[in-house]
């Protein structure tokens, strides 16, 4: 934010990136959940997306252990995936 006032939501790692001059607050009980989708073309023979998509499931375990609650509801259909949060 380049901004003498301003607000942001930002998800809280990001607070280790902040400089010293930008103050960051909690938000107030519960955090709130987006869905997640992830779309790619399957001809994409990108090593970087192959290596992505091999860890999804890792991904999506560490983070429904960390937070708990979340539901793993992983979808895999015509070069996409999706995670639902609740």
């Amino acid at each position: 934010m380049a901004s003498t006032r301003g607000v942001a939501f930002l998800p809280a790692y990001a607070q280790k990136f902040l400089l010293w001059s930008v103050i960051s607050r909690p938000i107030r009980g519960d955090a709130p959940t987006i869905d997640l989708v992830i779309g790619y073309n399957r001809a994409n023979a990108s090593p970087t997306l192959k290596l992505f998509l091999s860890r999804l499931d890792e991904l999506i375990a560490r983070v429904s252990q960390k937070f708990g609650g979340l539901t793993n509801e992983l979808a895999r259909a015509g070069g996409g995936a999706a995670f639902r949060g609740s």
